[in-house]
C-alpha cells in the first residue's frame, strides 16, 4: 500500500501499523499486566521480549492469588497465565502469545498474511498440543 503526499511517495507496511498500535496504548498509559508463573507464563514473557511489548509482572503466589475474588473476574477457571489488557483480560498462554506477537513490534513473529492451510494447521496445533500434554 502507498500513500501520495505533496509529490513523495510514502510506503505504510505492516510494522508501521504496530509501533503506530504501541504509541497508542503507551500515549493511554495502560500497562499490559500478565499474572502467572512457571513455563507458560515464562513463554508470554519470551514472546513480549521478541516482540516489543513491555508488561508489568505483578506478584504472583500459585494457590493464592488465582483464588482471589478479583482473579477469577479475570479468570473464571483461576488458572495461569493471565494478561490484563485495557480491553479486558486473556487467558491460555497461546491467545496470549499470539496477542502479544500481533501487537508487537516485531513483524515476523506473527506474519501478516498465511495461506488458509497454515493457518488451519496452526488452529489445529493449538487445540492439539494441550491434549497431547494431558496424556504424556
Amino acid at each position: 500500500m502507498s500513500v501520495r503526499r505533496g509529490g513523495s511517495q510514502i510506503e505504510i507496511t505492516r510494522h508501521t501499523t504496530y509501533v503506530s498500535a504501541m504509541q497508542v496504548r503507551r500515549a493511554l498509559m495502560t500497562p499490559l499486566k500478565l499474572y502467572g508463573q512457571g513455563a507458560r507464563s515464562q513463554k508470554a514473557r519470551l514472546v513480549a521480549l521478541f516482540a516489543g511489548v513491555e508488561l508489568e509482572i505483578p506478584p504472583f503466589t500459585a494457590g493464592t492469588t488465582n483464588k482471589t475474588p478479583w482473579y477469577l473476574k479475570m479468570n473464571p477457571n483461576g488458572t495461569w497465565p493471565v494478561l490484563q489488557t485495557p480491553n479486558g483480560a486473556l487467558f491460555e498462554s497461546n491467545v496470549i502469545c499470539k496477542y502479544l506477537a500481533t501487537i508487537g513490534s516485531n513483524p515476523s513473529l506473527y506474519p501478516a498474511s498465511t495461506s488458509p492451510q497454515v493457518a488451519s494447521l496452526s488452529r489445529a496445533g493449538a487445540e492439539f498440543l494441550p491434549l497431547m500434554s494431558r496424556h504424556a
